[in-house]
């Protein structure tokens, strides 16, 4: 019985009593530990491991305006297919390109292929990456009603 429940979490159709601003607020959290992890791990050239956590924060920023705008995102397709749309409604954020290059840095944490430059180079397309989600989250708040 438990793994049918777990199956159905996973998949999102059993009920979980969270608030969208719950998921969000958590989501939010763990960008920034994912964040401040990558950037320890940068500073001690830890490269593989700093690829993952910047790829983390980049899927969690993702997570939180999903979960803001009422939608759960759960898969790695899910999550390109939600940058994609977002990015085509607000192509001048280049948000597309950006994730590809926090795609970039997940593959390296399997691969390992990645120079100490490159992962330097795509770290910094990921906390751009950040910094435009978060303003789009702050734009969302401006204009929803109260």
């Amino acid at each position: 019985m438990a793994c049918y429940k777990i199956r159905l979490l996973i998949s999102g159709e059993y009920p979980v009593q969270s608030t969208a601003a719950s998921k969000r607020r958590r989501y939010l959290e763990l960008n920034q530990k994912y964040l401040l992890e990558a950037e320890k791990l940068l500073d001690e050239s830890d490269f593989v491991q700093a690829s993952e956590k910047y790829w983390a924060a980049a899927i969690e920023i993702v997570k939180a305006y999903a979960a803001e705008n009422g939608k759960i995102l759960r898969i790695h397709r899910e999550l390109r297919d939600y940058i994609r749309k977002l990015g085509n409604k607000h192509p001048k954020l280049e948000l597309m390109s950006l994730f590809v290059d926090a795609e970039a840095l997940h593959a390296n944490f399997y691969e390992d292929e990645l120079s100490p430059e490159g992962v330097e180079k795509y770290s910094k397309s990921v906390k751009a990456f950040n910094l435009r989600m978060h303003g789009l989250l702050l734009e969302d708040k401006e204009e929803s009603p109260r």
